[in-house]
């Protein structure tokens, strides 16, 4: 089966949007559909309609390929063409939801203020992110409010974890309050991200309060905030002491906690993905949650398990192979989007191929394994030559993945297997 890639050019600036389909034709009219009523996934797309009009703007096919190779030659086109009109440069990321008129409604008073857009329902101190959960069915409740799309469309709200009945205790005062559920404790000022990731052990405290399940038992030791903190989080998590450890000499910094050394320049998420062991480096240096009875490292030991070269491969087959990250960055390149690569989350990054120096299998070897869809309606089943091809029929690879690893039960309706 092919398919082409495709670029919707707007004839007055030349600003265009670049897709791919196998059915072109469909395709064009939904995005045609979607924007003269206003609700084009792409906001920028549909300014630009708005200011010109639909005559400006042409359809235009710039590429037939085979289905296997379509999310790579689309790809090959952001990096290279760098399209205006996109939100997401990433070929086979699911669209953003629809850009339509949202309803804001009060959990307490019920009173209820329509909004235009997200942007607009955004203004006013509110998370667009978890406006649009809510809208998605992704989440109960924002800062006291409902959100749901005007239309009806948006699912409902259905989490077993957040309906559990919760209980705070206040740390300055000790009072303890119980709530029916973590959507009535958000009302009370509250955010339900904050609660659950109290109640899950995963944070500390939320806005000075501690944050339970109601039918857990709570002990919180005589040794202070902090031993109850390492009780509750087993010494990991954001507020647990780190080490940096320098891959050249094995020199060892400790920090307090994930937000001091952020203040030096580096990115919490990527640390914690260090210390939990789902990446390798961050800027530079392996991380790890720090223990004082491993004071000294053997630091070839720690070289050898978290460095790979990288080597970076041209469209006619020249190499040029790099020491490490460091090495990518000062060449211009996004070491993130580089380190997806030789994942193989994507294709390609800057016109070039990617991959790890003896391509490792600590990698790639589940990247490219055919994997199995089984409906959970109908019992219907897909297969594709790997995770990142579902994305062709608008799945999300990574959440493929993750229901293979067993980190997840299902993604848009279907369990997932490698076959």
């Amino acid at each position: 089966m092919s398919g082409v890639i495709y670029k919707i050019v707007n004839g007055v600036t030349g600003d265009f949007y670049i897709g791919s389909s196998c059915r072109f034709s469909l395709r064009e009219g939904e995005h045609r559909r979607l924007a003269r009523k206003g609700e084009h996934h792409s906001i920028i797309f549909q300014r630009a309609w708005d200011k010109y009009g639909e005559d400006v703007f042409n359809f235009i096919i710039i590429e037939k390929c085979e289905t296997g190779v379509l999310l790579e030659r689309e790809q090959h086109y952001f990096d290279t063409l760098g399209p205006k009109y996109n939100i997401s440069k990433v070929a086979g990321a699911p669209n953003p939801p629809p850009n339509k008129p949202i309803i804001r409604e009060d959990v307490a008073s019920g009173v209820q203020v329509e909004f235009r857009t997200r942007d607009d329902a955004a203004e006013g101190g509110f998370n667009e992110g978890e406006i649009t959960a809510c809208c998605l069915g992704r989440a109960g409740t924002h800062k006291g409010h409902y959100w749901y799309f005007a239309d009806g469309s948006t699912p409902a709200f259905n989490s077993n974890e957040r309906s559990r009945p919760v209980k705070r205790i206040d740390i300055a005062t000790g009072e303890e309050l119980h709530y029916a559920s973590m959507a009535l404790g958000a009302a009370d000022g509250y955010m339900i991200s904050g609660i659950s990731a109290c109640c899950l052990g995963k944070q500390k405290k939320h806005r000075g309060s501690y944050w339970f399940f109601a039918n857990d038992e709570v002990v919180i030791p005589d040794d202070g905030k902090e031993g109850f903190f390492k009780e509750r989080c087993k010494g990991g998590g954001p507020g647990a002491p780190v080490d940096r450890i320098d891959l050249a000499t094995g020199a060892i910094v400790t920090y307090k906690n994930m937000a001091e050394a952020a203040r030096e320049g580096f990115t919490q998420t990527s640390i914690s993905k260090c210390c939990l062991g789902d990446r390798n480096t961050h800027s530079g240096y392996t991380w790890r949650f720090h223990d004082p009875s491993n004071a000294k490292i053997d630091i070839s030991k720690v070289c050898a398990q978290n460095t790979f070269k990288i080597v970076r491969i041209s469209e006619d087959g020249t190499e040029k192979v790099y020491d490490n990250f460091v090495a990518i960055k000062a060449d211009g390149f996004n070491s993130g989007n580089v380190h997806s690569c030789c994942k193989g989350w994507r294709g390609k990054h800057g016109g070039y191929k990617w991959q790890y120096v003896g391509n490792p299998n600590v990698f790639n070897n589940k990247v490219e394994r055919a994997v199995i869809g089984t409906s959970v309606n109908s019992g219907e089943q897909v297969t594709y030559n790997s995770a990142a091809a579902t994305a062709v029929d608008g799945f999300w690879p990574q959440k493929v993945g993750a229901c293979c690893q067993g980190r997840r039960k299902t993604h848009k309706g279907y369990k997932w297997e490698y076959a």
